[in-house]
């Protein structure tokens, strides 16, 4: 039973890094405006907005590739305990990091679509 549900964890969980990581590569623009409100077409610079966006897209291509290798070492990572320590470390890390940009950026939120142009003080 319990190894039933170790597995719908990992795979719900790699299949989702799989899965979001190669929207989010191939989507970019659609998928910041949805996940944080920002729109990089109402960016005064383009430059700006392809900076970001191509940082989305490494990021999340990183991300796909986590949730592919995990899957291709699923029988290590159950198996060998230094790659499961390795897997788990790896998957603490992005909590730490959600919760330490958390504690020192404050809480995510969309911020509502406006058509007034960003103020020059706005950083990226």
């Amino acid at each position: 039973m319990l190894g039933r549900v170790s597995d719908a964890f990992f795979y719900g969980y790699t299949g989702l890094c799989v899965v979001a990581g190669a929207m989010g590569a191939v989507f970019a623009r659609t998928g910041v405006a949805l996940i944080s409100g920002f729109h990089p077409s109402d960016q005064p610079r383009e430059h700006s907005a392809a900076t970001m966006l191509s940082q989305h897209r490494f990021l999340r291509a990183l991300e796909m590739g986590f949730g592919l290798f995990s899957l291709h070492e699923r029988d290590r990572i159950q198996t060998d305990v230094p790659t499961n320590r390795l897997f788990l470390s790896l998957m603490a890390s992005g909590i730490a990091a959600r919760v330490i940009g958390r504690a020192v950026d404050g809480r995510p939120r969309a911020t509502p679509t406006s058509s007034a142009a960003p103020s020059s003080s706005a950083s990226f």
